[in-house]
């Protein structure tokens, strides 16, 4: 416990948000594999079917029952195309968590809470507009992004002077192997790996009552999708869709 309570609050939270990056590699890393054959055009569920029909039965109202960046799908586009741009949003999401883990790239806009923001976009476009994400650790990643995208940003390890001094190793004469070496030994001493400032305790607060949820079981609660309302409006379009011809087709 003494341990525990020694350690620096700013790099355990750092800790935090660059094991979430890891988190969403893997999980995006699958889904970048997956999400084709089961969403794609000729998935077992073809999202683009069903965003069509959800736009027949709700017209602009199918936008805030399935909030979606595929929405771009339910558009004439070929099958490839729209197969290519699920796939391409999963290695995007990839990308982003890889950034998370080096504290984002700010010198082009993307800190880490703008990189959070966008990962958990594209979790909420696949849970809604895509493939849902029904397994628990898919659901927690979601709500758990959603809550990270509002820490305050990492001291980022890729800026401007680590890039220039990494093209001057990789042009000394130590070689490629050689200057990397000499580059990540110099650039790691000198690197602040610590949060830029602590999350209020409210926030604080919110990350601990995730942790409680899942200890007494209701882990499976998403932050989207978990009001009454849209699940009795998804499950009313469920009855609407099979009631028609293509539905039995």
């Amino acid at each position: 416990m003494d341990l525990l309570l020694a350690l620096d609050p700013l790099l355990v939270w750092a800790t935090f948000v660059r094991a979430l990056g890891v988190g969403l590699v893997i999980a995006l890393g699958g889904w970048w594999f997956s999400l084709t054959a089961l969403a794609g055009s000729r998935g077992l569920t073809p999202q683009r079917t069903m965003l069509r029909i959800a736009w027949r039965n709700y017209g602009v109202r199918a936008l805030w029952y399935h909030p979606s960046i595929f929405w771009i799908n339910a558009l004439p586009l070929p099958d490839a195309v729209a197969d290519w741009l699920l796939t391409s949003a999963c290695a995007g999401g990839v990308a982003l968590g890889a950034l998370l883990v080096v504290g984002g790239a700010p010198a082009v806009g993307l800190s880490t809470p703008v990189c959070i923001a966008a990962a958990w976009v594209l979790l909420a476009s696949i849970d809604s507009g895509a493939a849902a994400l029904m397994f628990p650790w898919d659901s927690l990643l979601l709500e758990l992004t959603f809550l990270a995208a509002w820490l305050p940003p990492l001291h980022p390890l890729l800026t401007t002077e680590t890039v220039a001094a990494l093209g001057t190793a990789l042009s000394s004469k130590e070689g490629v192997v050689g200057g990397v070496r000499s580059w990540a030994s110099a650039s790691l001493a000198a690197y602040d790996a610590g949060i830029t400032a602590l999350p209020t305790p409210l926030h604080a607060a919110m990350f601990q009552y995730l942790v409680v949820r899942v200890l007494i079981g209701f882990g499976k609660m998403k932050f989207l999708g978990s009001v009454w309302k849209v699940r009795a409006a998804r499950a009313s379009a469920t009855l609407r869709v099979c009631a028609t011809p293509a539905c039995h087709a």
